[in-house]
């Protein structure tokens, strides 16, 4: 892609830029990006940090335009982010950073887990499903932050052992009643029958037994009963 696209600071002084965006897998876009002080023109380019998101969708600005952040999938998984006063920067590590959001205040960070990402949103009735609920949101004062001038993103790679890595997952609530029909047969395929061993289901349990002493790497998307026949429930 050779798009760019441009986002100034709110006080109109700074911008980002953000170009060669490219899509590594499907799913998943990420771009360069540079920042720019629009009074003395002074520009950085983070050479070999790539943000998340296409055109700079995750971008997000102080309301003083002394802070920005960006949500960053290469060389590793964290937020960026840069104070734009003193030429600092600083990172929070997380493994899971592209299903989370950020928003940078004046004083703070609030990085809050996507509800569009929540695993298994609404009950099947094919198969059991876990209730996950979101976490409380993340939040971080700039003052307890570890700050690295701009001079160590060329060693950006060497940050990532000096921070802390903060954990924000969906809340596990266990397992929803299931209010379908447990398997009558080994037609169904592997993957749902995994649901229904994990979800407790005797018999589940002894046709998944049998088909692991059979192989231990299945096609999750093939029938039972390519393994081990058709077979009915007992």
């Amino acid at each position: 892609m050779t798009e760019t696209t441009e986002i100034l600071s709110p006080d109109k002084k700074q911008k980002l830029h953000f170009y060669d965006s490219i899509e590594p897998r499907m799913g998943m876009t990420i771009s360069k990006f540079s920042w720019t002080d629009l009074l003395n023109k002074e520009k950085i380019k983070f050479s070999g940090i790539w943000t998340l998101g296409y055109k700079g969708r995750i971008t997000s600005w102080s309301d003083n335009s002394n802070y920005f952040s960006l949500s960053i999938g290469n060389p590793f998984d964290c937020f960026l982010i840069v104070d734009t006063k003193t030429k600092r920067f600083s990172v929070v590590v997380f493994s899971n950073v592209w299903v989370l959001e950020a928003k940078c205040y004046n004083d703070k960070i609030e990085i809050e887990f996507s509800e569009d990402q929540i695993p298994e949103r609404t009950e099947n009735n094919k198969y059991p499903t876990r209730h996950f609920t979101k976490p409380q949101n993340l939040t971080l004062k700039f003052s307890n932050l570890k700050w690295f001038s701009v001079d160590r993103l060329e060693n950006f790679k060497k940050i990532e052992s000096k921070i802390q890595q903060y954990d924000l997952k969906p809340i596990d609530n266990g397992w929803r009643e299931f209010k379908g029909v447990l398997p009558q047969t080994t037609e169904l395929i592997v993957w749902e029958l995994k649901q229904f061993a994990k979800y407790g289901d005797k018999q589940s349990e002894m046709w998944l037994n049998e088909l692991m002493a059979k192989t231990t790497d299945p096609n999750l998307w093939k029938k039972t009963s390519d393994y081990i026949g058709y077979k009915k429930r007992q």
